[in-house]
């Protein structure tokens, strides 16, 4: 024991007596050690932790899925009266509860309106996810029934806390929403906020037919629901997966024109939450262990060059009879040392940043998801420094054992540079190159990806335009003669808002918003054999839509005021839809109805076809643009559905010094207030605000990686610089000596910078095989990542190659300074 604190007082008194070595090796592992403590604190939180619900890993999503004519599948909600069914016919769970997740509602009170968020839930919902009431109760069954259920809500704590100041004597009291009166019976847990994570209250699922109108629940083809289930003890997951796909498929075989092509898939709670983060997560994981692996490079070069220079000592040392063992084990002490002080200094990096780098990142983690450094990371990391520390140290010593004594002290304290360590030394900074030349393509190929998928042909023009959104869930919306005039007030009064260049409205498909989809027949040659309907995407949008998104119509006309209720109904359909539908025909003229066709359908006349347009936005699962089909709002008031967008573009947006789009949010809402003062418009944004929320994790990521690979070029740059400094500096004889017999200060020059560019282009040959083989990985683990193509790959190599030039320059500068005269006299 007294040998360890020996060594431990000598490796402390070593630091003291150079003091700049040690700092500077501090601080290299302590950038390296933070940007792994920061990665692995938002990993263990968001990937790690666990949920923040009892038994968190038997609970599973259930999410409908459309099977598409390409093989692919694409997402699609659950009905009502398939979800009962499903619940009666699957044994895998031990609760299958359906639930809407986030739906927004007009609060009126005080004579003001307040939107809410709020999830109809199934019964059981609240119980599955192990929730315990904080005040009152939860609903009851007879709550949940059908058709009379009863007009209750549960409150969550924040809300119950911020609006009510968490008085348990509004319990019992009634809160108007949308019209309805609900009765408070309840108070969920604190920081429970629902699935959606920003429900604000809960209603049963089965007051759906209150808040929308009698019998929305029995039509089997409304598909608006998600589903959470529980396993059951002893059940797995890929048996639950076997007996939905069994069950989905004998509902498509019962109700074909319904549930043709729809089923369903089961995936854990914690995948559905977070899987979008896992893959990129572990991405900045492996590049900041990179970042690490470059920093002890570094530190290990300091080392074995504080080893060389102390050969005279060891020498000593070994003579008066201290065994190899005893020296490895000092040097390997010292470099542990310097671990723990990097670690130190790391972790309290990582403590500071970590919630600073989310915030940055724009990235919506969910609000259990808490990034801090916890203990287990802290132990995590104390242990990986410990064992890089005792790793890399271990390198100095076996230099130092491979040395003579007896021709260290016959060299003298003044020596040349030590050829295995020399070697080693080189060998560490090609290692540095390759790791950070393999870093800087993985930035650029993450950039490329992302600046690709953020610049992408979506079809439309979303720049300076403002969205935001209106509910028309109350009674008094639900008759269609009241749609139909709420779209004509609005159509009509909202473009003469000051500051309103042009305005339309739409049901949904701007960029995140759900979608409607409905069954449609084609008009068959009377010869022809009766086809069973298509499900078919559609949106509902007022005349100005395609205008205002320069959206270009390609054939025949768009939406007319004309177009309106009475008048002979009209439908424009999407390049795609036309081609899918109709084939080489041409669409313009040809009829399609809704549902079956019948003797008194009412058939639609396609009088126009626009080009194809991608307004699900940048969401990977939608490369493709979908084959739309577009109803006019005013003349189709029940297509609207009950969340309506407001699109505008102010005057000039598009012009140099126009007006941004953020300023027409507040007297829009304003005026709209006015014609409807029982409506809140909410979430108002910019079109581009909502594809940048779709892109989050991919920003944050190459954001990241961008950051790293900075850090890599920069500790390149450190250990090239400082390998050539020392071997300048131990190698000022035999500079010295060729200057004294002729050799030029410009040869000088180029043999120090030869150096450097050596070994830069022997690490960037090391680093191109990391390329070849870490480039397809980076691509199958980050889809939207861009290929490491040969101009990538050389592009990155010029900026490497450049780092080292420089990095070369002041040891090569100093170089031709060396005054061989001086020299020689020394010597």
């Amino acid at each position: 024991m007294k040998s360890w604190t020996d060594d431990l007082r000598f490796a402390l008194r070593g630091f003291a007596r150079s003091p700049g070595s040690a700092v500077v090796a501090v601080l290299t592992l302590g950038l390296g050690i933070g940007a792994v403590a920061a990665v692995a604190s938002v990993v263990n939180a968001v990937l790690l932790a666990g949920l923040p619900y009892d038994d968190g890993d038997r609970l599973m999503v259930i999410e409908g899925i459309q099977r598409q004519a390409d093989g692919s599948v694409k997402d699609w909600p659950l009905g009502y009266q398939d979800l009962q069914d499903l619940k009666a016919e699957i044994s895998a769970f031990d609760r299958l509860v359906p639930h809407s997740g986030s739906r927004s509602y007009n609060l009126e009170q005080d004579g003001e309106v307040e939107r809410v968020s709020g999830e109809m839930i199934g019964e059981g919902y609240l119980e599955t996810l192990g929730q315990r009431p904080a005040a009152g109760r939860f609903f009851t069954a007879a709550e949940h029934a059908y058709p009379g259920p009863g007009l209750v809500t549960v409150l969550t704590y924040d809300f119950w806390r911020t609006r009510f100041g968490a008085d348990e004597g509004i319990l019992g009291s009634t809160l108007p929403l949308d019209g309805q009166r609900l009765t408070i019976v309840g108070v969920s847990p604190p920081g429970f906020t629902g699935t959606s994570d920003e429900a604000q209250l809960f209603l049963p699922v089965e007051t759906a037919a209150i808040f929308h109108a009698p019998g929305f629940l029995e039509q089997r083809p409304l598909r608006w629901l998600g589903a959470l289930g529980r396993l059951a003890p002893g059940t797995g997951v890929e048996a639950a997966r076997a007996q939905m796909d069994a069950a989905t498929a004998a509902l498509e075989e019962r109700f074909p024109a319904a549930n043709a092509n729809i089923g369903a898939r089961v995936r854990p709670l914690e995948e559905s939450f977070n899987g979008e983060y896992r893959r990129a997560l572990w991405v900045l994981l492996a590049g900041a262990l990179a970042v690490l692996l470059i920093a002890w490079t570094n530190v290990a070069n300091l080392l074995i060059a504080r080893t060389v220079a102390r050969r005279h000592e060891i020498a000593i040392r070994a003579a008066l009879g201290a065994g190899r063992r005893r020296l490895v084990r000092q040097l390997v002490t010292e470099s542990a040392l310097l671990a723990l002080f990097g670690c130190a200094l790391g972790l309290l990096v990582a403590h500071l940043g970590t919630d600073a780098l989310v915030a940055a990142s724009s990235v919506d983690f969910r609000s259990h998801v808490d990034p801090a450094v916890t203990g287990g990371v802290l132990l995590g990391i104390t242990a990986l420094s410990l064992v890089l520390g005792v790793l890399f140290g271990l390198l100095p010593g076996w230099t130092s054992a491979r040395t003579q004594p007896s021709h260290a002290l016959r060299e003298g304290p003044r020596s040349g540079d030590a050829g295995r360590g020399a070697a080693l030394r080189r060998g560490l900074v090609v290692a540095q190159v390759a790791l950070a030349l393999v870093l800087t393509v993985a930035a650029a190929m993450l950039a490329q990806g992302f600046s690709a998928l953020r610049t992408a042909d979506l079809g439309f023009e979303p720049r300076e335009v403002l969205s935001l959104r209106l509910d028309l869930k109350a009674p008094r919306y639900q008759g269609l003669a009241a749609k139909a005039e709420v779209a004509r007030q609005l159509a009509e009064e909202l473009p003469s808002v000051p500051g309103v260049g042009e305005l339309a409205l739409v049901g949904a498909g701007v960029p995140s918003d759900p979608w409607s989809g409905f069954h449609f027949s084609i008009q068959q040659a009377a010869e022809a054999q009766p086809q069973e309907p298509v499900i078919l995407p559609f949106l509902a949008v007022s005349p100005s839509y395609f205008q205002l998104l320069q959206i270009p119509v390609l054939q025949g006309r768009a939406f007319a005021t004309t177009d309106a209720v009475g008048a002979p109904p009209v439908v424009v359909v999407s390049e795609s839809l036309g081609r899918q539908l109709w084939g080489g025909e041409d669409p313009i003229g040809q009829r399609i109805t809704f549902g079956y066709a019948t003797p008194d359908s009412i058939w639609l006349e396609v009088v126009g076809i626009v080009a194809d347009a991608r307004h699900d936005g940048l969401r990977r699962t939608n490369l493709r643009p979908a084959p739309d089909l577009y109803l006019s709002t005013l003349q189709f008031p029940s297509a609207t559905p009950p969340l309506l967008n407001v699109i505008a573009r102010p005057q000039g947006a598009l012009s140099s010094g126009g007006a941004g789009a953020d300023t027409l949010a507040q007297p829009l809402i304003a005026r709209i207030q006015e014609l409807l003062p029982d409506l809140a418009p909410f979430d108002p944004k910019t079109l581009e605000q909502r594809l940048d929320e779709q892109v989050g994790i991919q920003r944050f990521l190459a954001f990241l990686i961008a950051l790293f690979a900075v850090l890599a070029l920069l500790l390149a740059a450190l250990g090239l610089y400082g390998i050539l400094s020392y071997s300048v500096a131990r190698s000022r004889r035999e500079l010295g000596v060729r200057l004294a017999l002729g050799s030029g200060r410009q040869r000088v020059l180029s043999h120090v910078v030869g150096r450097s560019l050596k070994l830069a282009a022997l690490g960037l040959a090391v680093g191109i095989v990391g390329v070849l083989v870490g480039g397809p990985w980076l691509q199958r683990v980050v889809e939207d990542a861009a290929p490491a193509s040969p101009p990538l790959v050389a592009g990155t190599s010029a900026i490497l190659l450049l780092v080292a030039l420089l990095s070369g320059l002041l040891p090569a500068w100093r170089a031709t300074r060396i005054d061989p005269v001086t020299v020689l006299r020394e010597e």
